[in-house]
């Protein structure tokens, strides 16, 4: 939803000129009328100024909370224009999908924005079955090239029946015999689909060329994260995992790109002055983070001993790009040493995209931005535009490592990858900036943008069932990129630096190009904390996470010292007072006192563990403070009974 500008007369306000020549400065001429002067006193305007302030901040407040979320923008023009069709069921686990050849050609310059194509998905039968279920959304199907074959003996498979489930998103194919069990067979498909306008799938953007003033048109993707499918038939989950050999035609006055670098471009047989690109095979990757352009964008390398990392813009930006590639190759080399593991793929491409409905997206090898959050102007763009232009592409670089390596199984577990790159990003951006100390933003940044939003009673868990593609696209909102990065802060504390990163190595060692869930990444860490001994034996990091990350809100706790003793206690925090729920948490509670000052052990003394209340003694003369730097996501008020120190509120 787009907010409407108010279309406001300014006709009856007066000039500089008449504010200046108001000779008693009592009162301001606001109108004049055959009767006279209409005027009103300093104290009415004053008045009038401090309500439409405080209207300005409750509509500012209305638009955050009931618009939709995407990192650094408050709503994603993809997700406002974005035609969605509910679909509640998933596919089935019968077949596996292992490679996909995929070849598309798209029309831009005819000026009629739609696509040829043709796939051939190589399958693995984990079950019996005699259906076969894709995904597709606005795509027509040649039903009369639908062909099915088992690899090891070419014998065909007769199709018996085609149809659409259009709520459903799917195209089922019904076969005469069962697919056998443990057998490979390849699905062979052509297809019609459309460069769409609302910047979702395979679909077309333009930008005006400064010298000619001429359209140029851009084909470019956004799969994520449920619409590969758009673009062509395949198993549209995050699970089935498969590799990609990736062919897109193109004019030859033009270029292409994908997630892997060229192989060999070959000439069209059939079509004058246009080229195939053939691309490598990719590595075992989900069907979002596929992508392909094709466009007139141009490249640019400012160190030429820099053959990973090329950025695309067009022409007239190029130099605008020169931030973007000086960081770049810097936040990728830090990641690459945090987690001990290379970046596995030949080359990145970043391509500024005219129009963009994400601030960006982390498409494996093929990073797509928005231009105003990869291009960066030394003479007019501000030191804001700087802090977006570094955060966007740390975030999406430490993709490459939790998203992309490692991928979440279904959406419910969404913050399994963007609350990581939400966290880590801090991390990337101190490494190049370390002047700005960022990691000091976090609490205002991250953590109170997840209690605003987590204190209502609309909120919901981290981690909750999604069938529908309007459900999934929910999920990517402050709970999922906020509260995740703040819970994994906390985990980050209450484990120390040298285990939580002990485990997140081995994490990502033990799913490499695979899937996991949040349960997965509990066992790990557990594993790593028994080892380190930071964690007692008969304790999981799931009985304390779980608290967290399956139900909703976050706790307020109170802390009341009386002499030695501190009574604590926990309740959800809602502004909603009718709207009462004993939810408990698995709480940290770390302090530091007058007697024992160490503001940075933010390490637990005690906890809370899931219980409405405990005491336990203190050592504290004048003054003690509860949850320092708030590593613990909890709102702390602590109350002591001495004249000497009184209360506060983190």
């Amino acid at each position: 939803m787009v907010a409407k500008k108010n279309h406001l007369d300014y006709s009856s306000v007066p000039t500089t000129a008449e504010l200046e020549n108001n000779s008693n400065q009592k009162k301001y001429t606001v109108n004049r009328t055959s009767k006279g002067d209409l005027v009103i006193s300093k104290i009415v305007c004053g008045l009038l100024v401090l309500l439409a302030m405080i209207l300005i901040a409750l509509a500012a407040l209305l638009t955050y909370f009931l618009l939709p979320y995407c990192p650094n923008e408050a709503t994603p023009e993809a997700l406002r224009k974005a035609v969605v069709k509910d679909g509640p069921a998933r596919l089935p686990r019968s077949i596996q999908p292992l490679h996909y050849r995929l070849q598309i050609i798209p029309f831009l310059e005819e000026g009629n924005f739609t696509t040829n194509g043709a796939v051939q998905i190589n399958v693995n039968v984990t079950e019996s079955t005699n259906k076969i279920e894709l995904n597709i959304n606005d795509i027509e199907i040649n039903q009369h090239s639908v062909a099915v074959k088992r690899v090891s003996d070419d014998k065909s498979v007769k199709v018996s029946d085609q149809k659409y489930d259009n709520e459903s998103q799917k195209y089922i194919i019904s076969l005469a015999e069962s697919l056998k069990e443990g057998d490979q067979y390849q699905i062979a498909i052509t297809y019609n689909g459309k460069l769409n306008d609302y910047m979702q799938g395979f679909y077309r953007s333009s930008y005006i060329d400064s010298n000619t003033k001429d359209v140029r048109w851009i084909a470019s993707t956004q799969f994520s994260p449920t619409d590969a499918r758009r673009a062509f038939p395949c198993f549209d989950e995050p699970s089935f995992k498969a590799k990609y050999t990736v062919s897109i035609a193109r004019p030859s006055n033009m270029t292409s790109l994908s997630n892997m670098p060229k192989r060999e471009s070959v000439v069209v047989v059939d079509r004058k002055d246009w080229i195939w690109d053939h691309f490598k095979e990719t590595p075992q990757m989900s069907s979002y983070l596929v992508a392909f352009v094709v466009s007139d964008l141009q490249p640019f390398r400012f160190n030429s001993s820099e053959k990973l990392f090329t950025i695309w813009s067009r022409r007239d930006a190029l130099e605008q790009t020169r931030l973007a590639m000086d960081i770049g190759p810097r936040i990728l080399s830090y990641f690459e040493r945090y987690f001990g593991i290379d970046y596995p793929l030949p080359k990145i491409d970043m391509v500024a995209v005219p129009d963009f409905g994400f601030n960006a997206m982390e498409n494996w090898g093929l990073i797509t931005f928005r231009e105003a959050v990869l291009l960066f102007d030394e003479k007019i763009s501000t030191v804001e535009d700087k802090r977006a232009v570094a955060t966007v592409l740390a975030h999406e670089l430490a993709h490459q490592w939790f998203g992309n390596l490692v991928t979440p199984k279904w959406w419910d577990d969404l913050w399994l990858k963007e609350g990581f790159a939400s966290y880590l990003l801090y991390y990337g951006v101190n490494f190049v900036f370390p002047d700005w100390n960022i990691l000091t933003e976090f609490i205002m940044t991250e953590v109170h943008k997840a209690f605003a939003i987590d204190s209502l009673k609309s909120t919901h868990p981290l981690t909750f069932t999604v069938h529908s593609t309007d459900e999934i696209r929910q999920m990517f909102d402050p709970i999922s990129y906020s509260k995740g990065a703040s819970i994994i802060r906390m985990i980050n504390n209450f484990l120390g630096e040298r285990t939580f990163k002990a485990g997140l190595i081995k994490y990502l060692h033990t799913f490499t190009y695979s899937n996991a869930r949040r349960d997965d990444l509990w066992d790990v860490l557990t594993q790593q904390a028994h080892e380190d001994g930071n964690l007692h034996d008969d304790l999981s990091i799931k009985e304390i996470m779980d608290s967290w990350t399956v139900q909703s809100g976050f706790p307020v706790v109170t802390a009341v010292r009386n002499g030695k003793r501190v009574d604590v206690s926990q309740k959800r925090f809602t502004f909603d007072k009718s709207f009462a729920e004993d939810t408990l948490w698995w709480v940290p509670l770390s302090y530091t006192t007058d007697l024992r000052t160490n503001f940075d052990d933010t390490s637990p003394k005690q906890w809370l563990k899931k219980e409405t209340g405990k005491n336990f003694e203190i050592e504290a003369n004048r003054w003690w403070l509860v949850n320092p730097h708030q590593t613990g996501i909890s709102h702390s008020s602590f109350f002591m009974t001495s004249s000497l120190w009184i209360a506060s509120l983190l």
